[in-house]
């Protein structure tokens, strides 16, 4: 092969408005002279159904080509809108790069793109015509499908060019995925994929029930849930098990109307041989819900994480011990009502294969307890808001945990400062807590009315209330109001003062006159004052920043 794409990189975030242009960055390297210049193409698949919905969004010719290595962007406009039928205007589609010299196609790189409406109302209720300025576009860069084809590189651009018979020469995507088929390609038998269905135009279409649900299984349970949607097939494909053996709901809200749909939806999914169930912060799952969950699945269950799933009680601990006797991991933080003899439980149930466990409000007795018991197989260990925990309980827990690579110890008051520095500085073992400036990251939402300020775990997206941080590290100015932390003052100074406190992840998003003129803040703020009769110390209407805000978290986070 004369010429090999080496990597091909969405310039940009990932997830965009759905009008915005395409930029991808192109890597290759030549070993030989070519006597033609490269074709490369940006198609959009306007339908699954009809290949001449197909939108060549770009061509470009690039040449002559050097001997080595060679960096450059292609970019391209959006998709025409009035070329796409309303029923494909939402759900998953694809976008392809090719390459060709000569008329010869011998790469072409396949990325599924979800297009979805910005908020739920219009995704539970999307109107009869699309609203293209109200969808959002989300390229799945990290699941490419890539195939390779063999060309003759000693054609010239007078010779014909024999397409027939090209066979897939090498195909690199994640091992439990399959290549999206060119029209002439052919399968390991000879068939080609015409006999199979509408050539290169319907994934799932080419393959066995079994590839089909392989490819699912590689997904999120949201993300299949989405796919549902797609097509009938599709719908029919997904109804009848994809069989998953992990359900990740980590984090999952919702607010709508039927908050048991996905619940019950990743429920039916679930192979009876589910090994890994991760629900921590879900808020929506039940006792009842979980209790379903554990009867169909619990004998293979290793790992069940239920974290902060604030509808979760001691109910849902006492399924587990009764119905999941193969438990690896267990993590049940903040789980209501835990109290009694429920450690020596867990200790009797698991002492031969507990590894990961995470426990909320621990005693220095039931920590001892632990450690004394399982210290030795426990690799991972949680006890987030362990007030009685001191210095010297965690040291000597440390020490009957030869085999700890993890210790999570946020919001445990009575563990200094100096012993979690200590810990990092001295052994191997990972600290996560909320005793320093590195523990957090803060993002600062201003416009001009009010600063808004959000401090999360760092790794997570755990907001943390003023009580909760290192009030000796904090600027003057912040104050809790509810569940939000106001600064009276300019943002600016404000990032300012973190950096110097030792925070080094803050993000600050401006709006309004802070953006345009930071200097006059004051004489600003005072002449709206004087017009608003708005006291210097009362708090001014948020309304617009609250609406912001929420979108602002997630263009900071794409």
């Amino acid at each position: 092969m004369s010429v090999s794409i080496t990597n091909i990189a969405l310039v940009g975030p990932t997830c965009t408005k759905w009008d915005a242009p395409f930029s991808w960055e192109i890597s290759l390297e030549c070993i030989q002279e070519l006597a033609a210049d490269l074709e490369f193409k940006i198609i959009y698949v306007g339908s699954a159904e009809d290949e001449k919905l197909d939108q060549v969004l770009d061509s470009s010719l690039v040449g002559p080509i050097p001997i080595g290595a060679l960096k450059f962007v292609l970019q391209a406009d959006c998709p025409d809108k009035a070329k796409i039928p309303a029923t494909d205007a939402v759900g998953v589609t694809c976008l392809l790069l090719t390459c060709s010299y000569i008329g010869q196609e011998f790469i072409r790189v396949g990325y599924f793109v979800n297009n979805e409406y910005e908020n739920e109302d219009l995704k539970l209720n999307p109107p009869s015509k699309p609203d293209f300025s109200r969808i959002v576009r989300e390229v799945l860069v990290d699941k490419p499908r890539v195939t390779r084809y063999p060309i003759d590189w000693c054609k010239t651009p007078s010779a014909a060019v024999d397409v027939d018979g090209l066979q897939e020469d090498i195909v690199m995507y994640n091992t439990n995925s399959c290549p999206m088929p060119d029209a002439n390609s052919q399968s390991n038998d000879g068939s080609t994929w015409e006999q199979a269905g509408t050539p290169g135009r319907n994934l799932l279409e080419v393959l066995t029930a079994s590839l089909n649900k392989q490819i699912l299984r590689c997904l999120d349970i949201d993300e299949i849930a989405r796919c549902r949607r797609v097509s009938k097939q599709w719908k029919n494909i997904i109804d009848s098990g994809v069989e998953l053996k992990r359900i990740d709901l980590t984090d999952f809200e919702w607010g709508q109307r039927n908050p048991n749909g996905i619940l019950n939806f990743a429920l039916t999914q679930s192979s009876v041989e589910l090994e890994s169930l991760e629900l921590a912060g879900c808020n929506i799952v039940t006792d009842q819900i979980f209790h379903s969950w554990i009867t169909k699945c619990g004998k293979t269950l290793r790992t069940i994480d239920i974290d902060y799933c604030p509808q979760l009680t001691m109910v849902s601990v006492q399924h587990i011990l009764q119905n999941c006797p193969r438990v690896e991991a267990l993590m049940i933080a903040e789980i209501a009502g835990l109290e009694g003899d429920f450690l020596h439980q867990i200790i009797a149930n698991y002492g031969t294969t507990l590894q990961r466990f995470s426990l909320s409000n621990i005693s220095g007795e039931g920590l001892r307890f632990l450690g004394n018991s399982i210290g030795k197989q426990l690799t991972h260990v949680s006890i987030p808001g362990s007030n009685t925990i001191t210095d010297a309980l965690v040291e000597e827990f440390i020490a009957l945990c030869p085999n700890l690579r993890e210790l999570t110890v946020v919001f445990c008051r009575g563990i200094s400062c100096a012993t979690v520095e200590k810990l990092r500085a001295e052994t191997e073992l990972e600290v996560i807590a909320s005793h320093t400036p590195d523990d957090f990251s803060v993002e600062i939402l201003a416009d001009d009315k009010m600063v808004l300020v959000v401090f999360y775990l760092q790794g997570t997206r755990q907001t943390v209330p003023l009580e909760d941080l290192p009030t000796d590290l904090l600027p003057q100015g912040l104050t809790q109001h509810g569940h939000s932390i106001y600064f009276a003052g300019n943002p600016k100074e404000l990032e300012a003062a973190l950096e110097e406190a030792g925070f080094s992840e803050v993000q600050t998003a401006l709006n309004g006159d802070w953006e345009e003129d930071l200097e006059d803040e004051e004489e600003d703020e005072s002449e709206d004052n004087d017009e608003e009769g708005v006291e210097e110390d009362e708090f001014a209407p948020i309304e617009n920043l609250m609406e912001v805000a929420p979108k602002r978290q997630k263009v900071l986070h794409a």
